[in-house]
């Protein structure tokens, strides 16, 4: 069965955020990305990219030395 128009919405919002987390992840440093496993306490990059993006949403001053804040 072919999606739907609305499906395909969603799968494309979905990709864009995957990718742009893939871009992110792939843009820090190895001591920011232990940084955000440390924050997140998970391996999973995935994990990171979801706390960036609640600080960043939230406007969290949390310090000047959160990892791959910039």
């Amino acid at each position: 069965m072919a999606k739907q128009p609305e499906d395909r919405k969603v799968a494309a919002v979905i990709h864009r955020d995957a990718m742009e987390g893939i871009l992110w992840w792939n843009s820090i440093t190895e001591a920011d990305r232990a940084g955000w496993m440390k924050i997140t306490g998970s391996a999973v990059p995935a994990d990171a990219w979801a706390a960036y993006k609640r600080d960043v949403k939230q406007h969290l001053s949390v310090s000047d030395t959160v990892p791959g804040k910039d």
